[in-house]
């Protein structure tokens, strides 16, 4: 690829794409790498429409701000709605108290069902690498055979 800045970029009717990744994005490619490809495929929708809409507002400011504004309340109803048990816990001795049932049992219960999830993940971890070794070394094998030949 030349130099050239517009070399990076694809000419549409309507404007210019980026063909290098999104410079503002959060999301890294290779975090994507091994999720659901519906998940996947969703998120390079969103991305790429959010682009799409920056893209067409950049000349309309109140427009712009806008679309800022709705993206951060959206942004703030998430975090308000994913936010984990553990910003419920205010100290450590909270964790570990029997007595109270919405802080020690419930964050007890939670951390045993993220090792539980953990597990689970690792032993199919475990399952993909194994399967993954086993074919590199067939595959090895084989070209060896191919050499011998």
């Amino acid at each position: 690829m030349s130099n050239d800045l517009r070399s990076w970029f694809v000419t549409f009717p309507n404007g210019m794409i980026p063909l290098v990744g999104n410079w503002g994005s959060i999301i890294s490619p290779d975090i994507l790498i091994g999720i659901d490809p519906e998940v996947n495929k969703v998120v390079r929708d969103i991305m790429s429409s959010s682009a799409y809409i920056v893209n067409k507002l950049l000349k309309y400011m109140d427009k712009l701000t806008i679309f800022r504004d709705t993206l951060q309340e959206i942004m703030e109803k998430t975090d308000v709605e994913t936010r984990d048990i553990h910003s419920n816990i205010s100290t450590l001795s909270d964790l570990f108290d029997e007595t109270e049932e919405d802080g020690g049992v419930i964050a007890r219960k939670y951390m045993l069902n993220q090792l539980r999830i953990n597990e689970d993940i690792h032993g199919d971890v475990k399952l993909l690498l194994d399967g993954t070794i086993e074919k590199m070394k067939k595959n090895r094998e084989g070209v060896g055979m191919i050499k011998d030949f």
